[in-house]
C-alpha cells in the first residue's frame, strides 16, 4: 500500500495544473525525427477528423517527435510538435512543404513555437539544418505550458486534465550545441578527440559492472550519463550510444532496445 508522507489537503499546496511528465524536469533528447503518420485512438483504430477539408478521413500527423528520457525517469517518452502541412523529407531529418520548399514554416505551428524556445533557451538553431537529429545527446530543462483555445481558454481532456505542451526552457549542464559535432563525426566515420574510445571505455565498465552483464536502452542512457558526469563530452558520447550504427563489430550485443556482453 501506497504510503502518504504530506498533507494532501494542504489547500495552499494544491496543483494548478500544467504538470505531467517533462514539467520542469532536465531531459536528455535520445531521437529527433520529423514524421507523417496516420493517427489511432487508444484502442489501435484510426482516428477520423470530424471537421475541416479531412473530415471523415483519418488524421494524419506531420510533426517533429522527440523520445526523451528524463533524469528521474525509467522510460524514454516522447512528445511531438505539429509542422502544419509541413512533411518530412527523406530519413525525416528536416521538413518541407510539399507544394513549395521555399515555405517557412507558421509561427503558430507547434514545432516553430518550440524552435522559439530552443532559442531562447540558448541553443544555436543553426546547427539543426540539415540534421535535426543533432539535438540527440542535448539535455533540456523542460517547462509546461497550457494548451489554449482559440479564444484564449485553458483545454481540458476527456477526464477534466488540463491538456499541456512541453518545450524547453533552459541548457541543462554541459548542455549546447555538441550533438552535432558526434553525429557529424560518427557518419563521416572520424569521430575525433577519442570519442569512440571513450564511448566503448564506458559502455565497457557500465556493462561490467551491471548485472548479467545486460542493460535496457534507457538504463544504458542512465549509466553512461552517470559515468561521465562532470565530463564535457558526455553529450557527445550518449549522441553516440543511442545510435544503433555505432554497435557495429563492438565486443557487446545490441539489439535497438537493450545491450548485453
Amino acid at each position: 500500500m501506497t504510503e502518504i508522507v504530506t498533507n494532501p489537503y494542504d489547500v495552499d499546496e494544491f496543483d494548478e495544473g500544467g504538470g505531467g511528465l517533462w514539467a520542469d524536469k532536465v531531459v536528455q533528447i535520445t531521437s529527433a525525427a520529423f514524421i507523417m503518420e496516420p493517427r489511432t485512438n487508444q484502442d489501435g483504430s484510426p482516428a477520423i477528423s470530424t471537421y475541416g477539408k479531412n473530415k471523415g478521413n483519418q488524421i494524419i500527423d506531420r510533426a517533429l517527435k522527440l523520445t526523451g528520457l528524463a533524469v528521474d525517469d525509467e522510460k524514454e517518452r516522447w512528445q511531438t510538435y505539429s509542422t502544419g502541412a509541413f512533411e518530412p523529407t527523406e530519413g525525416g531529418e528536416q521538413c518541407a512543404h510539399p507544394q513549395d520548399p521555399s515555405k517557412r514554416l507558421n509561427k503558430k505551428a507547434k514545432a516553430a513555437v518550440f524552435f522559439g524556445h530552443l532559442a531562447n533557451a540558448g541553443f544555436d538553431t543553426s546547427t539543426l539544418f540539415p540534421k535535426i537529429s543533432v539535438l540527440v545527446g542535448q539535455r533540456f530543462l523542460f517547462s509546461a505550458v497550457n494548451r489554449l483555445d482559440p479564444d484564449g481558454n485553458t483545454i481540458k481532456n476527456d477526464a477534466g486534465y488540463l491538456k499541456v505542451d512541453y518545450f524547453p526552457t533552459a541548457l541543462a549542464a554541459g548542455g549546447a550545441a555538441v550533438g552535432a559535432v558526434a553525429v557529424a563525426q560518427a557518419e563521416a566515420g572520424t569521430v575525433g578527440n577519442g570519442l569512440a574510445e571513450l564511448a566503448d571505455e564506458t559502455i565497457l565498465k557500465v556493462l561490467t559492472e551491471a548485472e548479467d552483464g545486460k542493460l535496457t536502452r534507457t538504463a544504458l542512457v542512465k549509466a553512461v550519463s552517470k559515468a561521465l558526469a562532470g565530463n564535457a563530452d558526455s553529450n557527445k558520447v550518449v549522441a553516440l550510444v543511442v545510435r544503433q550504427d555505432f554497435h557495429t563489430d563492438k565486443p557487446w550485443t545490441y539489439s535497438g532496445t537493450g545491450i548485453s556482453l
